[in-house]
């Protein structure tokens, strides 16, 4: 009688529903998600230890913070995104650090972090129920993310990375926790100034919060926690159209239009952005023929793209890598509203929709890998120029100015950097750049943590400048330049 009973008690509940139960009751393994997530992670640590995250933007958020020992901001609406990448380099900075090296390596730390915060939220966000919906931020990295790894600095990044765990938060089936609540609020506050970018994505979230807010009968702390998670998501709403319309720069604003036609039609990022939302939609299909030929079109356009993620000579350049970061505006919110759909099917991935994910994955993270040895390339041949000459050198001079893995104005910043501890050579913007952050005929940086050669001493007086011998300075011994030498 007491088996009977037991048995009658944990069958009895025909009011619930299917889905809901099978979700619920049968949680996947994360260790296939975690691996992925791990191989994408190894690509994002090689981008560091060749200093990319130096690049475009990077070189002049990071020499600026060294010169004034406080964080860059550029803008109040990306505020949030500032603080949350730049605060280990100001702690390090402000703790007395002077080793130029090993405060580049805290600022990767830093723009690191978000990127493993992010994921670990991914995780508590589909703790007891299916491991599925974790094929979002996996494709978020590999397509959004790692294409624009010329520009790590970027502040999009941070609103890429709170994306996808804001959504899973938000999709959550059973009623959110107080650990869910501060989860999602802390993330969605954050996301307020990050990007002008998030509204895409903010009015997404605006609409399923306030779907299950009037579908749903929650409770008062599920009703307080998404009803403050609706009104961040109106705030990110405000502050990121009152950035597009009134920008800080309208020449930003054009020029994101301009580079997002060139970006869409790049053709591996148009192929493996066919790969990812073809798979989506192949899980978010109920016909079993349905799901059998958008995976087939999806393996498809991945095989396409392998001769241009693989093959081609530099991949993206420097600035199509930049230009990548407008997939915030376009990539991002397809993805996440395919992740809906997927969420509304709760599939279970398993055969070969699993292998098409690691395929997706993979494809992106070895393709950043080959692509990177040609900025490590490129990083070796501007440090055999600094170790060879003497002053200022006219990039026009030499192999770099063609270069694609060069960006326009960073060449006299990453001198500088690449230079530690003693500067002997700065290579120039090229004549007529439009917009560059410093002249270094007219001002030197980094003057607390590195040295000048004599040759610059009369361009700013507060430059600490090496000592040579007087044979050295009339050119009859050659100068020393075996300590200048950074570290490879």
């Amino acid at each position: 009688m007491r088996r009977q009973r037991r048995g009658q008690s944990r069958g009895a509940n025909p009011g619930r529903p299917k889905a809901s139960r099978s979700v619920l009751a049968q949680p996947e393994s994360r260790r296939f998600f975690i691996v992925l997530f791990l191989s994408i992670a190894a690509a994002l640590l090689n981008d560091f230890r060749i200093d990319k995250h130096l690049s475009a933007d990077g070189v002049l958020y990071f020499t600026s913070i060294l010169d004034s020992g406080d964080f860059y901001r550029v803008d109040a609406t990306r505020r949030f995104a500032e603080y949350a990448t730049q605060w280990p380099l100001v702690l390090a900075v402000r703790a007395g650090l002077s080793n130029v090296p090993a405060l580049s390596a805290v600022y990767a730390l830093g723009l690191f972090l978000p990127v493993v915060f992010g994921f670990a939220i991914c995780l508590f966000a589909v703790r007891g129920e299916r491991a599925t919906p974790l094929c979002l931020p996996l494709l978020v990295l590999a397509t959004v993310s790692l294409p624009s790894d010329y520009i790590l600095a970027g502040e999009h990044h941070v609103m890429t990375l709170l994306a996808s765990p804001i959504l899973l938060l938000i999709l959550r089936r059973s009623s959110p926790t107080a650990w869910d609540g501060i989860a999602l609020v802390s993330c969605l506050a954050v996301f307020t100034r990050t990007y002008p970018s998030a509204v895409a994505s903010a009015f997404l979230f605006a609409v399923l919060i306030t779907y299950r807010l009037i579908s749903e009968r929650s409770d008062h702390r599920a009703a307080l926690i998404r009803g403050v998670a609706l009104l961040l998501c109106l705030a990110t709403l405000v502050l990121g159209t009152s950035a597009i319309l009134n920008p800080r720069d309208l020449n930003n604003r054009e020029q994101f239009w301009k580079v997002l036609a060139v970006i869409l039609v790049q053709p591996e990022i148009v192929l493996v952005t066919a790969a990812s939302t073809l798979f989506l939609i192949g899980l978010a299909i109920r016909l079993r023929t349905g799901q059998m030929a958008a995976s087939i079109l999806a393996a498809s356009s991945l095989a396409l793209s392998l001769p241009y993620v693989l093959g081609a000579r530099y991949g993206l350049s420097a600035h199509q890598s930049v230009a990548a970061r407008t997939l915030t505006a376009t990539l991002l919110p397809t993805l996440l509203l395919l992740a809906v759909l997927v969420h509304v099917c709760a599939p279970r991935l398993s055969g070969f929709p699993k292998v098409l994910l690691a395929g997706i994955v993979l494809t992106v993270v070895a393709g950043s890998f080959v692509h990177s040895a040609h900025w490590a390339r490129y990083r070796g041949a501007m440090k055999d120029v600094l170790r060879t000459a003497r002053g200022f050198v006219p990039v026009e001079r030499t192999r770099l100015l063609d270069n694609p893995c060069r960006w326009g104005w960073a060449s006299p910043g990453l001198s500088v950097v690449w230079s530690f501890p003693v500067v002997r050579a700065i290579v120039e913007n090229p004549r007529g750049e439009p917009w560059v952050p410093f002249d270094p005929r007219l001002k030197l940086l980094l003057q607390k943590y590195v040295r000048y050669d004599p040759v610059f001493a009369g361009v700013d007086p507060g430059a600490r400048i090496e000592q040579v011998s007087r044979k050295q300075v009339q050119g009859e011994v050659p100068v020393p330049v075996g300590r200048a030498r950074p570290s490879d």
